[in-house]
């Protein structure tokens, strides 16, 4: 499919969301188009009002994308369907959308009615239809099971705080984070705000990596792992209260870079390792490795 018939497309599906032709052209289906993929389709569409100016929700087959654009500033969110909690519309002087997610909220004002109906029918659908799966699978697919890590390695990776965070967008591209990191019952937990691209990647890449690393003892930890939001209040206020402590940076006491971040409220993600490679390279034989745990869809 060439670029033109995939913005054809997208414009077909614009309209049978009821997105009116000035809405296409306010909205921009070339803009859509950039960052759909072919087999990505348009359930619902709404476009209005947020607290910094003017947004857009599509709802896809595969995600929730939230565009806000305003002169020179463009800023694009990506939601899986996994994390929404629900979804409110009002009619009173005007219709409002509110979509509830785990990380937070999105909120439009002054949404056309007939699109706001088609989103919110088709969110639902979404919704229920994810509720259904997981209950007749059984499975809890955000779980699972973290695999054996040798005490060795435990030792080397209690011993430190700090690793490399490695997570993959939607467009497979790759991005590195230093984070700190707790370590306890097998488990890497860690904070962020819900605006960066960490937390955005984690939802909608659940699959990461965290390299933990020491240049002076030449061993390091190589973690892979399926990362989620730890929802549970008391642990993610013990996870926060531990990781927002001041550290020690020169000489000085001071609070860790995450607290210094301006945009969104926190939240926390627990990292279940599926694979671990300790590697000591001061030793002969050197290489500990764990076969990954398979996860059953």
């Amino acid at each position: 499919m060439t670029l033109a018939e995939n913005q054809a497309r997208i414009k077909r599906e614009l309209a049978k969301a009821s997105i009116t032709t000035y809405g296409q052209l306010k909205m921009g289906s070339r803009f859509l188009s950039s960052i759909m993929t072919e087999d990505e389709h348009i359930g619902g569409v709404i476009y209005g009002r947020c607290p910094h100016g003017l947004a857009m929700l599509v709802a896809t087959n595969k995600r929730i994308i939230y565009i806000e654009r305003q002169p020179f500033f463009s800023s694009t969110d990506e939601v899986d369907y996994d994390v929404v909690s629900g979804v409110k519309r009002t009619n009173a002087v005007f219709s409002a959308v509110d979509l509830h997610t785990k990380p937070g909220n999105y909120s439009l004002r002054f949404v056309d009615p007939n699109c706001a109906t088609i989103f919110v029918e088709y969110i639902e659908r979404k919704i229920e239809h994810l509720e259904n799966h997981h209950s007749l699978t059984n499975v809890d697919e955000s779980s699972p099971n973290p695999t054996r890590i040798v005490p060795e390695a435990k030792r080397f990776i209690n011993d430190h705080e700090v690793g490399v965070l490695s997570i993959a967008d939607r467009t497979g591209e790759v991005y590195g984070a230093a984070v700190y990191y707790l370590f306890e019952n097998g488990k890497f937990y860690m904070i962020t705000r819900t605006d960066t691209a960490k937390a955005h990647n984690m939802l909608g890449h659940h699959q990461v990596a965290l390299t933990v690393y020491d240049d002076a003892t030449l061993r390091t930890a190589q973690i892979h792992g399926y990362a989620m939001i730890e929802s549970d209040i008391d642990i993610k206020l013990n996870i926060f209260n531990r990781l927002t402590r001041p550290h020690r940076y020169g000489g000085e006491m001071s609070l860790p870079p995450v607290t210094e971040l301006a945009n969104g409220g926190y939240v926390a993600f627990i990292m279940v390792p599926t694979m671990v490679n300790y590697t000591d390279y001061a030793k002969a034989n050197r290489i500990k490795q764990h076969h990954p745990v398979e996860i059953t869809n």
